[in-house]
């Protein structure tokens, strides 16, 4: 028999290759796709390269990287504002107030939520059709969908597998800035 620590490793491994089988297929490699070291952790002052996420510049996929990364570096480090600003409308709904989003995030974080690595954004559209399902035609109201991008993060101290994996999708709104949408 199993033991659960086993069992969640082989989950988390399961995974980490589904993401990479997936974020390769349009190159035909079979080799797990490629990490994104994480360049901020809970505590750090890295900040994105790109500057600004909010403008979406001509590269999407790094657009989309940065804001990705600067959400997810504001909410590691608990800076509930910085994190809520970068959300999609739509996200923030579906939340409530930011109180109950500061909770959530800070017992994830207690969790072992806060060391994260990024992983390369995505555009595969069937990853896209089973991560997103229904809401991608809500995003599709008020975003740019062809210029979106899946990113999935990873927490490698939070016990589940599962649990330790989160994903964003981060599409440009119809007035250009971008945003996040939590869809895992």
């Amino acid at each position: 028999m199993i033991g659960r620590a086993a069992r969640d490793g082989l989950c988390l491994v399961f995974l980490a290759a589904l993401i990479g089988a997936c974020s390769n297929r349009a190159t035909g490699s079979m080799s797990p796709g490629p990490a994104v070291p994480p360049s901020a952790s809970a505590g750090s002052s890295a900040t994105p390269a790109t500057g600004d996420p909010s403008d979406v510049p001509g590269d999407d996929r790094a657009a989309a990287l940065a804001i990705a990364t600067a959400f997810e570096t504001a909410r590691a480090a608990g800076d509930w504002d910085e994190a809520w600003a970068l959300l999609s409308d739509d996200a923030r709904a579906a939340i409530g107030p930011i109180e109950h989003f500061a909770d959530l995030q800070g017992a994830y974080n207690s969790a072992g939520g806060s060391r994260f690595v990024m992983q390369a954004p995505t555009q595969d559209s069937e990853l896209l059709a089973n991560v997103l399902g229904a809401g991608a035609g809500a995003i599709d109201v008020v975003a740019d969908a062809s210029r979106g991008y899946l990113v999935f993060i990873l927490h490698p101290d939070v016990a589940a597998a599962s649990a330790g994996t989160t994903a964003v999708y981060a599409a440009p709104l119809d007035s250009g800035e971008l945003r996040i949408w939590l869809v895992r």
